[in-house]
């Protein structure tokens, strides 16, 4: 049996709330991914942000953090499995996720060069936080900008 057939299985073990929160995550990623790669960027943060509700009062910081936490794990599990889980499509898929509920994160990019190669990176920060990677990526990146 595959790798990913043995971590599909795992996931189908999962609890029924993450098992959903990560379907959802993993749905999400492939339709993001998509447009990413039909659309470009910025149209495809122009579409989804009309889906997105007006903003309101901003949900319990509580209640926020544990959002996060659960929906940062969903978009990093549902993207180790999936080809298309790169920085980007997962960045994206991160911010729209926590926007429908609404949670205000923006997207991040940084660029790094060494002698050998260059390399540009997406991820995405909370009140300044990052909050997609597990390492801290302004420390590896030099920022450009940020949106979202």
């Amino acid at each position: 049996m595959s790798r990913l057939h043995l971590r599909i299985l795992k996931a189908l073990r999962l609890e029924p709330g993450k098992r959903r929160r990560f379907f959802i995550a993993g749905a999400s990623l492939t339709l993001i991914a998509v447009m990413l790669k039909v659309r470009g960027y910025s149209r495809t943060l122009d579409r989804l942000s009309r889906r997105l509700p007006r903003p309101g009062e901003p949900p319990d910081k509580t209640v926020t953090s544990r959002r996060i936490e659960r929906d940062t794990w969903a978009v990093r599990a549902a993207g180790e499995i999936l080809p298309w889980g790169s920085c980007l499509p997962r960045s994206v898929t991160l911010w729209w996720l926590l926007a429908r509920q609404g949670i205000v994160t923006e997207i991040q990019f940084g660029v790094r060069r060494t002698d050998a190669d260059f390399s540009a990176h997406a991820w995405v920060e909370w009140h300044q936080q990052n909050i997609s990677d597990p390492t801290n990526p302004r420390e590896l990146y030099t920022h450009l900008s940020a949106s979202g």
